[in-house]
């Protein structure tokens, strides 16, 4: 049996924040679907929930060596200028791959960089569970217009 939702509860995510987080989104009931193994996870959906995830293909399939420590509990918290640099980042790579290609490739980047915000306000969730809905959707939103703001567009 697959490892998604040992995964997902370890970032203590609920079914529909990890569809949320998949590009492009799915449902809850699709999450479901693959967790219980009533719907075939292929190739596709392997690449999608790794990255949602932050995991590799192997852990989801459970092929991970068993002394391995989850990411979640790896990873230390994220200050918040730690994530305002991979806002940035992740800002200036969407806007670096649409201005070196045609602008059919623009929607695709920045399908790419609300699911990077998805995962972001994961983090700022998972680090602030005492925190409400709006206290994290505003503190997401303050990340990415601080780092929107002092980006200079152009040349």
């Amino acid at each position: 049996m697959n490892k998604i939702k040992e995964l997902r509860t370890a970032k203590a995510w609920s079914m529909d924040d990890l569809a949320q987080v998949c590009v492009p989104t799915t449902t809850a009931s699709q999450i479901s679907k693959l967790e219980k193994g009533k719907t075939k996870l292929h190739s596709e959906w392997l690449r999608k929930l790794s990255k949602a995830l932050d995991c590799s293909q192997a852990e989801i399939l459970g092929e991970s060596p068993p002394d391995a420590v989850p990411l979640a509990s790896a990873a230390p918290p994220m200050t918040s200028e730690q994530i305002q640099a991979l806002v940035r980042d992740c800002v200036l790579e969407a806007l670096q791959i649409a201005q070196d290609n045609d602008l059919s490739f623009v929607h695709t980047e920045f399908a790419k960089l609300a699911a990077d915000r998805a995962r972001i306000f994961m983090l700022i969730r998972q680090q602030n569970p005492e925190k409400d809905e709006d206290w994290i959707e505003t503190a997401t939103n303050a990340a990415f217009d601080n780092v929107v703001r002092g980006l200079k567009f152009g040349s």
